[in-house]
């Protein structure tokens, strides 16, 4: 298993994060368009055949998360608790959320579910913790929740946290909620391993083994 530090260095290089900032703009606004890929679009059905106009509502969606993002990060004070975190990350999901579903209301698609704007924050702010200067979030990401997805999922399931199927792309906020809170409660209480070593205690650090690890094993099969 790879550390922390060596996990976090692979996904820094095969992400491109090295050589960018919390503190640019551009840089911002490059880890949200990462984490929109995150957020599987290619599985929404229809949504390669819209128009221009409606690509660029999508991109102004992304745009506004990237400086709701830097706002949040930089001009305001780290949360003092886990509940002003969660109040903070659920206003940046359901605004993300609702604008993206108003395009695709008005291309005829589905709407899609929590569980998608949850990826591209959590993955957005996945992208910036391992950007040069990430450790000037560490306050915000100390209540950081952890990016749900196919691999951690998998590794929570495997773990032992909760048997049966969650599809992460179909997660309703309530649904989400009570994950975050049950993962916690869970981690705090069987304190699990990562091919025989502790988890580090901060989620995004956790999320990081156990993705690293996780990818490592999908390579092996």
């Amino acid at each position: 298993m790879a550390t922390l530090s060596e996990a976090k260095e692979s996904f820094t290089r095969a992400y491109g994060c090295k050589g960018r900032f919390v503190r640019s703009r551009k840089d911002v606004a490059h880890a949200v368009n990462l984490a929109y890929r995150d957020l599987t679009p290619r599985t929404i059905a229809g949504l390669k055949r819209i128009d221009k106009g409606q690509k660029e509502q999508i991109r102004k969606a992304k745009e506004l998360l990237a400086d709701e993002l830097m706002d949040w990060l930089l001009s305001a004070e780290a949360p003092a608790n886990q509940e002003e975190f969660d109040r903070a990350h659920d206003a940046l999901c359901s605004r993300f959320l609702d604008r993206y579903n108003e395009v695709l209301a008005a291309c005829g698609l589905p709407e899609q579910a929590y569980g998608k704007a949850q990826k591209i924050v959590n993955m957005a702010l996945k992208y910036l913790y391992c950007f040069d200067d990430g450790a000037e979030i560490d306050g915000w990401l100390r209540f950081g929740h952890l990016p749900i997805d196919t691999l951690t999922l998998r590794w929570c399931r495997e773990s032992g946290m909760f048997t049966g199927g969650v599809s992460w792309g179909r997660l309703t906020k309530r649904e989400y909620d009570a994950f975050q809170r049950e993962l916690r409660a869970w981690l705090a209480r069987a304190k699990p391993t990562v091919d025989g070593a502790p988890l580090p205690e901060r989620l995004i650090d956790a999320e990081t083994v156990i993705w690293d690890y996780e990818k490592r094993l999908e390579g092996k099969n």
